[in-house]
């Protein structure tokens, strides 16, 4: 009866949802309301909208409008639109916004943090402070690089150890969450703080998906509901969260009153320490320090995560791209372990994950953006409180704007020398993956020179082959499992020493 209940209450509320959000409307063409809000329902249920939204697309244009009663939706689908949506004087200040979340609100905190934050002075604070502790530039970069050299010895190590078919994707998981606890703790991390961190990411990638978030937010209630699976989900992740508190911040805060400093967390507190003898505590709370570590948390583990089992996926699939790495490897590199200093020489295997980035787009609309205000924008009119939806899963595979955009081929980023193209490139501008203007992505290079880091790593000792008596999953990402970030299923392959291959032992 209570679920009953549930629905019925639901019911009336969407009602008067739709009643309210009648007041304003945009001119953005879309389908008519109860096709739209059909459609809409079921791609959301089944985590499909990326592929009903690049059909409307086809269909209504480079601005798309659905009323989704609960909430108001405009999916870009013109990376150049985007662009300037989000970037010029006239439209950034209204257009930089998140939505209302149940996780930021509930979980972190208030909006506390950077990823779910709303624009403005506070949030631009926190983002200026993540840059500092992050240190992407002089020692930082090369501390950076050194850990990644090290760990990434013992990552080898492991994978060498199998004999036969090797479970890569849980390596790789496992082993960026153990650098990322690393970067948070330093050599305090242990295996217990790696575990929390991957309930905290396993637990938050299925409860926060776009369906459960907009029952969430609307009707937060809902979560309270037993024999609800949102109810089991919500439980589960505020214990995570809980334990995430204490193994992240409590234990910490003990090291650094011994005044060691091991890591960001703790770059972090002494940033605290700094803004409260300003009289500025609140601009670096311990609920701030908690939200920016759990921003990383989820963000560094499951878009890289993602992006590398796609692409290892990819490279087993076209062993020719394998190889070309490995060739440029030994030219650049040889038998000497990577450095960052690499990357700018090493054009093909920038373009390999620039393709992976493009082909995969393992988070199909980026992060939602929202209508602070009213919004004229090039003659359409996006009313204040509508979901902006970037609809990165279309626009890197617009026929008009990709050459065989279905296929995987590194060599579009390349010009006639095998140079990389340059970042202004209309087709470097046209790729997405981190975002754009204010809201673009603050961990961008950390992500890509871990992936770059990693890909090397792997290749220069390793050649990935497939699995003897198993099967690869699809290389076609609308066969991929979708949640927050959509990914390959879990897949094994077989792994053959480099040395012994190359010497034809």
């Amino acid at each position: 009866m209570v679920s009953g209940y549930a629905l019925v209450l639901v019911a009336l509320i969407t009602l008067l949802l739709f009643v309210l959000n009648r007041k304003k409307k945009t001119n953005v063409p879309g389908p008519p309301f109860l096709q739209g809000l059909k459609e809409f329902s079921r791609s959301v249920k089944s985590n499909k909208l990326h592929v009903l939204a690049a059909k409307w697309a086809d269909k209504y244009g480079d601005l798309v409008s659905v009323n989704a009663v609960i909430s108001k939706v405009v999916f870009i689908n013109s990376p150049a639109l985007a662009r300037k949506l989000l970037s010029d004087p006239s439209t950034r200040d209204i257009s930089n916004d998140r939505p209302p979340t149940y996780l930021g609100k509930v979980f972190l905190n208030g909006y506390k943090d950077i990823i779910t934050a709303p624009h403005g002075k506070e949030h631009s604070q926190r983002r200026k402070l993540f840059h500092n502790v992050l240190k992407f530039y002089g020692e930082g970069v090369q501390g950076f690089e050194n850990l990644m050299t090290n760990t990434s010895k013992h990552l080898c190590e492991r994978l060498a150890k199998y004999t036969g078919n090797t479970p890569l994707v849980t390596e790789i998981s496992g082993y960026i969450g153990w650098v990322v606890g690393l970067l948070l703790k330093g050599k305090d991390v242990a295996q217990e703080d790696i575990e929390s961190m991957q309930k905290y990411i396993g637990i938050g990638n299925e409860a926060f998906i776009l369906e459960n978030e907009i029952f969430l937010e609307s009707i937060p209630y809902i979560a309270q509901v037993p024999g609800f699976r949102l109810n089991e989900l919500v439980k589960g992740f505020e214990k995570v969260d809980k334990e995430i508190d204490v193994r992240f911040l409590t234990s910490v805060r003990e090291t650094f009153k011994k005044g060691e400093k091991t890591g960001i967390i703790t770059d972090l507190l002494e940033q605290q320490n700094q803004l409260d003898k300003k009289g500025n505590f609140a601009d670096m709370s311990d609920e701030i320090v908690l939200c920016l570590v759990k921003n990383i948390i989820a963000a560094a583990n499951l878009t890289t995560a993602g992006t590398l089992s796609a692409l290892i996926l990819l490279i087993i699939e076209n062993p020719k791209i394998q190889e070309r790495i490995y060739a440029e490897i030994c030219e650049v590199i040889g038998d000497n372990p990577p450095s960052f200093d690499h990357k700018r020489l090493m054009p093909y295997t920038e373009a390999v994950i620039l393709e992976t980035l493009r082909y995969c787009t393992v988070t199909p609309f980026l992060l939602p953006h929202y209508a602070r205000e009213d919004i004229d924008f090039k003659g359409s009119f996006i009313p204040k409180g509508t979901f902006l939806l970037l609809n990165a899963w279309y626009f890197h595979r617009r026929e008009d704007l990709w050459d065989k955009p279905w296929t995987f081929n590194p060599d579009r980023f390349l010009d006639a020398n095998g140079q990389l193209l340059s970042t202004e490139h209309p087709t470097r501008q046209n790729l997405l993956a981190f975002g754009t203007g204010k809201r673009a992505c603050p961990g961008e290079s950390f992500a890509r020179l871990r992936i770059f880091f990693i890909l090397v790593t792997l290749v220069q000792q390793f050649r990935f082959l497939p699995p003897v008596g198993a099967e690869l999953p699809s290389t076609n990402p609308e066969n991929w499992e979708t949640k927050s970030v959509m990914a390959p299923h879990d897949y094994t392959c077989r792994l053959e020493r480099r040395s012994a291959a190359e010497a034809g032992i």
